[in-house]
């Protein structure tokens, strides 16, 4: 397994047809660990902002750095508020996933614009 610097954007293809152009993303927030919000349109209630080792995350797929954080104290706060929006019931992803508007890149830049 690949470390990243933590807070780091990754990228995965998505299974199917949507993987020739769709990618899952999600912030390294360190010890192997990815936080992305993971959701399917059909079921919008099971999408929920989620903490898997990177290999769940990968779901038998190749894990690409997306972007770095700008500095490690930059990595922090983008962990930090992963973390934090994990936490909270009420934050604004769990069961409210939008393939455009409320997805795993509105997760990650949520994130990394602290």
């Amino acid at each position: 397994m690949k470390d990243y610097p933590i807070g780091s954007i990754l990228r995965r293809r998505l299974d199917g047809i949507f993987g020739l152009f769709l990618w899952h993303t999600g912030v390294y927030v360190g010890d192997g660990k990815v936080a992305h919000f993971n959701g399917v349109v059909k079921k919008q209630c099971s999408a929920t902002i989620r903490i898997d080792a990177i290999v769940d995350f990968a779901g038998g797929h190749t894990v690409f750095l997306h972007y770095l954080p700008k500095d490690n104290k930059h990595g922090i706060a983008i962990v930090e508020r992963a973390h934090k929006l994990h936490r909270r019931p009420d934050n604004g992803f769990d069961c409210a996933y939008q393939m455009i508007t409320n997805n795993c890149q509105d997760f990650c830049s949520f994130c990394y614009a602290c």
